[in-house]
C-alpha cells in the first residue's frame, strides 16, 4: 500500500516537473517580451518528436539520448528564431490580443505539421539502459539519542534494495 502511494507521488512529481518546465517558459516569455505564446507547448512537443525520429523506440546508449536531445533543442531553437523574425517582430507594435491570436494560429499550424509528419498515434521512447535501473534505499531503523553521541561505534541498520535485472540485495551496515 505504501509503495503504491510512493509510486503515485513520484509519478505526480515527474509529471508536475514537466508541466512546470513548460509553464515557466511561458511565464518567462510573457514577463520579458509581453508575448503570450500559446505555441510554446507545441514547440516542446515538436522537440520530443524530433528526438523520437533520431532515436527510435529503443535507445542504445545515454550518449545517443543526449545527442538526440541536443539536436532537437537546436532545431526547435532555430524554428523559434525564425518565428521571432517572421511573426513576433511584426506584431510588437500591435495590441496583445492580436499577438494572442497569432500564437494560437501558430499552435494550430505546428500541431497540423506534427500530425502530417508523425500521424495521430502516440510514440514512446524507452529510457537508455544506463538510466533504466532503479535504486530504492529504505531506512528501517535508526537509533537516535537525545544526548550527544560520543561513541564511534554508532549503529545504523539500513535495508537497501537495488533493482536492475531483478537483482535484490539486503545489507546491514554498522558503523
Amino acid at each position: 500500500m505504501i509503495s503504491e502511494i510512493f509510486f503515485a507521488l513520484v509519478n505526480g512529481f515527474a509529471s508536475g516537473m514537466a508541466v512546470f518546465l513548460i509553464a515557466a517558459g511561458v511565464t518567462l516569455i510573457f514577463g520579458l517580451l509581453r508575448i503570450l505564446n500559446f505555441a510554446h507547448g507545441s514547440f516542446f512537443m515538436l522537440g520530443a518528436y524530433i528526438s523520437y525520429t533520431i532515436i527510435g523506440q529503443s535507445v542504445g546508449s545515454v550518449w545517443l539520448f543526449l545527442f538526440a536531445a541536443l539536436i532537437a533543442a537546436a532545431v526547435v531553437a532555430a524554428l523559434g528564431l525564425v518565428t521571432e523574425l517572421a511573426i513576433f517582430r511584426r506584431l510588437r507594435s500591435y495590441d496583445e490580443h492580436y499577438v494572442l491570436i497569432a500564437t494560437f494560429a501558430l499552435l494550430m499550424f505546428v500541431d497540423g505539421i506534427i500530425k502530417l509528419i508523425w500521424g495521430l498515434n502516440y510514440h514512446t521512447v524507452s529510457p537508455p539502459p544506463e538510466l533504466g535501473a532503479v535504486i530504492f534505499i529504505v531506512i528501517s531503523s535508526v537509533e537516535i539519542s537525545p544526548e550527544p553521541v560520543h561513541d564511534p561505534e554508532l549503529r545504523l541498520s539500513c535495508s537497501c534494495s537495488y533493482s536492475k535485472d531483478n537483482e535484490h540485495c539486503r545489507q546491514e551496515t554498522k558503523k
